[in-house]
């Protein structure tokens, strides 16, 4: 109850732990005692900190993203398909809008940028660096593949599941 009076606090007189920890509130239990504490914040015009984006498209690689690239590098062939999940769903009833759905790809990838985030190896410094691209930028979806019977689908999504150029963390493409 205590903790939801202070984030009470914070929300309607605007300023975050850094300015005014929850300390002194504790401290100081009184209703009175907690108004001399947030006067300090009228008085000094203490405002959160706001925080903005850097802007930065590329860097370093993770530790868990090195792990992955040089896992795949190592242990397995590129004829082999080892991240590849597929999800397959079926519209039974009514119909499907291949533009509204291309637009929801879209924005997805424009909004989640580890969908669009890149490896790439350096063989200048031997180094691993992740880029995010603007794939949603040009992302579309091929129609090529028809299907007439259970069999014929089955196969399709068989010949997904296992597609090693599905998924490239050299190009970022998932």
């Amino acid at each position: 109850l205590f903790i939801e009076l202070y984030h009470h606090y914070q929300s309607v007189f605007n300023f975050d732990t850094h300015s005014l920890s929850i300390a002194p509130f504790l401290q100081q239990p009184t209703i009175f005692q907690h108004s001399q504490l947030l006067q300090t914040v009228i008085i000094n015009n203490i405002k959160t900190t706001q925080w903005h984006t850097l802007h930065i498209n590329e860097g370093i690689a993770s530790f868990a993203q090195e792990r992955i690239f040089l896992d795949e590098q190592v242990r397995f062939s590129s004829d082999i398909a080892i991240y590849n999940e597929l999800s397959t769903l079926q519209v039974v009833q009514g119909s499907l809008s291949f533009n509204r759905l291309l637009q929801a790809f879209r924005y997805v990838l424009n909004k989640q940028k580890i969908l669009r985030t890149s490896l790439l190896f350096n063989n200048d410094n031997s180094s691993l660096k992740q880029c995010i691209t603007d794939i949603h930028k040009t992302f579309t979806i091929t129609m090529n593949q028809t299907f007439e019977n259970d069999n014929q689908l089955r196969d399709i999504i068989y010949q997904t599941t296992i597609d090693p150029n599905l998924f490239d963390l050299s190009t970022g493409h998932v």
